[in-house]
């Protein structure tokens, strides 16, 4: 079983020049190496790996794989505050959605991509923690029963929405509609795109010299029973270790499923507040109109 997302996996040109973003938001680094840093959230990890290469161009928003993950913060203009120029640009003025929350994306000294979302309502003091990663798929339908299985939980499949100009405003596209669904039950979302209008680009092939997101870590108690869930539903295996497997879902993204018993696992630690996320569901409430 598939007990928790551990860290989501991020390859940057410089780990000084990256973890200011971290910083600034509040979240406590980890320095692992010269080359290597551990982001800790209350919930949740990312692991930035120093690589040689230059910046690539902007991704789009809409482009296949997985594209960004969501860094929730408790008050949208004092995390703003906070961040300049050499760490976040904006894409846009954050964005009511009439969701309760508020939505800025920008992209971090590298042009990968990040959402900041404002959760107002949470009754905790944490300056930021991680709500979500996130993955654009040609085929949202077959990726979300890969990890509705593969995981468990609850699916949120709202079907088609938009099109809707505050969309357009947050994702920086002209007259979009996609198709959004949420697996919710670990100490991380899980989310899943398909863009209707304006259609995905091409897949491009990524390596591990390139600047981005390079994948997701899974906890399991039970590695080999979860590779061969995994290969089921429609993925591949890449590698395997003794206590760590290196995989791809159904789409192609890489995946990592590790055994508690790892010794870098272990050397990470306990997350202050792994259900984080679900404690902090029951106080929604929408955000007042603006006058």
């Amino acid at each position: 079983m598939i007990t928790a997302c551990h860290h989501i996996a991020l390859h940057v040109s410089d780990v000084r020049k990256s973890i200011q973003l971290f910083l600034a938001l509040g979240l406590p680094v980890i320095p692992l190496s010269p080359h290597h840093a551990f982001v800790i959230a209350p919930n949740g990890g990312l692991m930035l790996t120093q690589i040689a290469v230059q910046h690539h161009a902007i991704p789009s928003v809409h482009a296949p794989g997985i594209t960004h993950v969501c860094i929730q913060v408790p008050h949208m203009e004092g995390a703003l505050a906070h961040l300049d120029a050499t760490t976040l640009v904006p894409h846009s003025p954050p964005v009511d959605l009439r969701t309760g929350h508020l939505y800025l994306y920008g992209h971090d000294v590298d042009r990968t991509l990040f959402e900041i979302e404002e959760v107002p309502y949470t009754p905790f003091t944490a300056p930021a923690w991680f709500g979500h990663v996130a993955c654009v798929s040609e085929d949202v339908t077959r990726l979300a029963h890969f990890y509705g299985e593969f995981i468990g939980g609850t699916v949120v499949d709202p079907g088609v929405i938009g099109p809707n100009p505050a969309y357009d405003q947050v994702v920086g596209l002209t007259d979009t509609r996609l198709h959004p669904v949420w697996i919710k039950r670990l100490n991380l979302t899980i989310e899943l795109w398909q863009f209707v209008h304006p259609t995905s680009p091409p897949r491009i092939s990524t390596s591990s010299t390139t600047c981005g997101y390079h994948h997701v870590a899974f906890l399991s108690d039970d590695i080999n029973h979860d590779t061969q869930r995994c290969i089921a539903l429609g993925g591949s295996m890449r590698t395997r270790a003794t206590h760590h497997v290196e995989l791809t879902d159904c789409d192609g993204n890489i995946l990592y499923l590790y055994a508690p018993e790892h010794p870098n696992i272990r050397a990470v630690g306990v997350y202050a507040h792994a259900h984080m996320l679900a404690d902090i569901a029951p106080h929604w409430r929408p955000r007042p109109i603006a006058e």
